[in-house]
């Protein structure tokens, strides 16, 4: 079972964050790239994919993005298990588990097609302690392709959020950061 919401995304211009720049190196902003409820947050079976879609803006404030990368933190992600009687409760687990999370960003025009063919970033693997909190992410980034860097330039894009859950529940994906070079 695949869920799919559209949903727009406005986001003010970029941050200025600075990770880093100087004339060997292009200057890099860092940016929260917030993702709404309907975007971010699904209800979960386990080991059952679920995904969201919608339409996002970014206003880069007139500068060129020539490179990038997408990145996700165990930070900006929570589980709420659901019990066996249904509600919100807590399972009994031993060890660890991993919840994957995919982006893909297309044209806008391919709104409807983004999770098959837009630019993949991940599969971002999701570690969690034995009270499913998320602890690590490996990778934790992706670099962007050109045509995501184009469509971030252009300031609308599609884009798509794939969860894969090892418990049935709610996962929240709150942001994305997206380190950009100008």
């Amino acid at each position: 079972m695949r869920g799919k919401t559209r949903v727009t995304l406005a986001l003010g211009t970029l941050g200025l964050g600075l990770i880093g720049g100087c004339p060997a190196n292009p200057l890099t902003i860092e940016t929260k790239f917030p993702l709404v409820s309907s975007l971010g947050q699904f209800t979960v079976e386990a080991n059952v994919a679920m995904q969201q879609t919608g339409v996002a803006r970014l206003n880069n404030g007139g500068f060129n993005i020539g490179s990038g990368s997408v990145e996700l933190s165990p930070a900006d992600i929570s589980i709420a298990v659901a019990s066996a009687t249904g509600g919100k409760g807590s399972v009994n687990f031993q060890g660890t588990s991993v919840l994957t999370v995919t982006v893909r960003i297309d044209d806008e025009a391919n709104l409807g097609t983004v999770c098959g063919t837009g630019d993949e970033y991940g599969p971002y693997n999701v570690t969690l302690d034995e009270n499913f909190v998320p602890v690590s992410v490996d990778p934790n980034q992706f670099t962007l392709t050109q045509t995501t860097r184009d469509l971030l330039n252009l300031g609308r894009f599609s884009l798509c959020v794939e969860v894969l859950s090892p418990v049935t529940g709610t996962v929240t994906v709150d942001s994305l950061t997206l380190n950009l070079g100008l």
